[in-house]
């Protein structure tokens, strides 16, 4: 039996918290805490972070993108002891027109 096709390597969340996000027209930016060095830096969109780019600041939660792979951070509940959520989300295939109009 033939060994299974090689997976694509699982990319990983990046490594931050959301610990900010200011929204205000060309100034957004999110402010966030880099879990290894444990640095507070600042993103705009579009700015990247070790391949990830932040691509969407939306009130309490930001999305970053890689490979064609999503992460979406969101900012911990006020009060509370938890840190923010970071959950990987698939992005739209929209990116892929062509691909698909060859098939037909």
């Amino acid at each position: 039996m033939p060994p299974p096709p090689p997976r694509k390597a699982e990319i990983e969340p990046p490594p931050l918290s959301l610990v900010g996000t200011i929204a205000g027209g060309d100034e957004s930016f999110g402010i966030f805490l880099d879990q290894l060095t444990k640095a507070a830096l600042r993103l705009k969109i579009g700015d990247d972070f070790q391949g990830w780019k932040l691509r969407a600041i939306n009130g309490r939660e930001v999305t970053m993108e890689k490979d064609e792979q999503g992460a979406l951070l969101t900012l911990p509940r006020p009060g509370s002891e938890d840190g923010g959520d970071i959950r990987l989300i698939p992005i739209s295939v929209e990116k892929k027109p062509l691909a698909a109009r060859r098939d037909k």
